[in-house]
């Protein structure tokens, strides 16, 4: 047993002034009764002070539990794939025999393989799960929550390294915190040149006829061109041919919103030299509003219709009124 404040113990020190006083008190009582009641008060003392102390059970080092995180990824490839069997079944032939261990098998997302248990044995991975992206935040969390509770941990992290989905810092640091070992393995890497679709970003919220930019994020190991389709709603609305260097690419393309309501954008990229195309897809929304609606104020109409007119021809939803006509208050005007 362990304390988190062993100070605390020293209280157990007032425990013959505790009897002294209670058998003082006691005294019109039996023998039998007076021997029970002192005793119940020393046990109830015992417990508040051991509870004070925050004492804890002591974890039996024998009885590890170990969970094996294995990517399976595009990224990783076959061969990275049985270099993570090889290691785990080495490592299950040499463990204890009352240790666990469990194996989880993820990508974007992650999946459980096989339950923490005692003599478990692996000859493959069955799940699938997303291969088009590495997620190792999903695979630490549920990592996690498949311990059995009173054991010592530790989850092993097998991959190539390329996370790109997720808080994968957060999450090792919650392991970290809630006292979890993290151990990694590195995997080979597929070689080959990649181009992978990091992000797609639209605004939120558009107004009809609203111009705006749709933002891509190209990550690239090797120059190279390639085709960007866009779709809005599944409609092929832009092709075009952009030049990609090693590294972050960033291209915006400008267009124009749609009718009133919920709107889908997808970017489609097709290298002239890539390896995975998997990753080469992404998707964004936007919420489409009626077009904007101006106010436009003036003593003579005559003078004021080409702004009204100009203002029309943009998609804006103008509305002439006199100054007598001028709402007093601007909360009539939403």
């Amino acid at each position: 047993m362990t304390f988190g404040r062993p100070w605390a113990l020293l209280l157990f020190a007032l425990l013959p002034a505790l009897i002294f006083i209670s058998r003082g008190r006691l005294i019109h009582l039996s023998a039998l009764r007076r021997g029970l009641a002192i005793g119940l008060r020393i046990a109830i003392f015992g417990l508040l002070v051991l509870a004070l102390a925050d004492a804890r059970r002591s974890q039996n080092a024998d009885n590890l539990s170990v969970v094996f995180l294995v990517d399976q990824s595009d990224s990783v490839g076959l061969s990275g794939n049985e270099e993570a069997i090889a290691f785990i079944q080495a490592a299950l032939q040499s463990q204890p025999p009352d240790d666990t261990a469990g194996v989880i098998a993820f990508g974007a997302n992650a999946l459980v393989e096989e339950l923490p248990q005692i003599g478990l044995k692996l000859n493959d991975i069955a799940s699938t799960p997303s291969a088009g992206y590495t997620n190792f935040a999903d695979a630490i969390r549920l990592g996690m929550a498949i311990f059995p509770p009173d054991s010592p941990k530790r989850l092993i992290l097998l991959s190539d390294g390329q996370n790109n989905l997720g808080d994968a810092k957060s999450a090792a640091q919650l392991a970290a915190a809630a006292g979890i070992e993290l151990s990694t393995l590195a995997l080979p890497r597929q070689s080959g040149p990649e181009v992978r679709l990091q992000s797609l970003r639209a605004p939120s919220a558009l107004h009809e006829r609203e111009g705006f930019d749709l933002t891509l994020n190209v990550e690239s190991n090797t120059a190279t061109s390639a085709d960007v389709q866009l779709f809005a709603d599944g409609q092929l609305i832009a092709l075009e041919n952009v030049n990609i260097q090693p590294g972050s690419n960033r291209f915006a393309f400008p267009l124009l919103a749609g009718a009133q309501g919920f709107s889908s954008w997808q970017a489609r990229l097709v290298p002239q030299e890539d390896t995975l195309a998997q990753n080469n897809r992404l998707d964004a929304f936007s919420l489409i509003e009626g077009p904007l609606q101006v106010l436009v104020v003036a003593a003579k109409e005559i003078e004021a219709r080409p702004l009204v007119d100009a203002l029309s021809a943009a998609g804006l939803r103008p509305q002439l009124v006199s100054p007598r006509q001028l709402p007093a208050s601007p909360l009539t005007l939403s």
